[in-house]
């Protein structure tokens, strides 16, 4: 749990348009995604933990930008007026949720302060993001 003195907004984390099939390429999924965060960029480090992948350098190319970085072809944009608390991604199989168990860290922590923690993300490819893509 986030502490009290820790202010925290919700961002929705997508592809840009102007993304290439190339930078698509350094991530596991496309997501959308929903974090919550002291700031975008704390946002962008866990997403990164979670969802990033190397990809090989190209003769003559230069290696590609994580999507997911500050400077890569994504984009971060917070969401207000929604509660955590109603988008939680749960996937139930019997009584036991298993989404945790789609992420490698399901929150990132600093000097003992959790500043950032996932909060949706897709467990299956017809997964529908609780949160409209035109959030601003």
């Amino acid at each position: 749990m986030l502490f009290p003195e820790v202010k925290v907004d919700l961002f929705l984390l997508t592809p840009a348009p102007r993304a290439t099939p190339r930078d698509l390429e350094t991530t596991i999924s496309r997501g959308p995604f929903v974090v919550a965060a002291r700031d975008a960029s704390m946002a962008r480090v866990l997403l990164n933990l979670n969802y990033a992948i190397a990809t090989l350098r190209r003769p003559g190319e230069p290696i590609p930008t994580m999507l997911w970085s500050e400077t890569g072809a994504s984009e971060c944009v917070r969401v207000p007026n929604l509660r955590e608390s109603e988008l939680r991604r749960r996937e139930m199989v019997g009584d036991t949720d298993i989404a945790p168990s789609f992420l490698t860290q399901p929150s990132l922590t600093i000097d003992g302060v959790e500043v950032a923690r996932m909060v949706w993300w897709p467990c299956g490819p017809n997964d529908q993001c609780p949160v409209a893509s035109g959030a601003t």
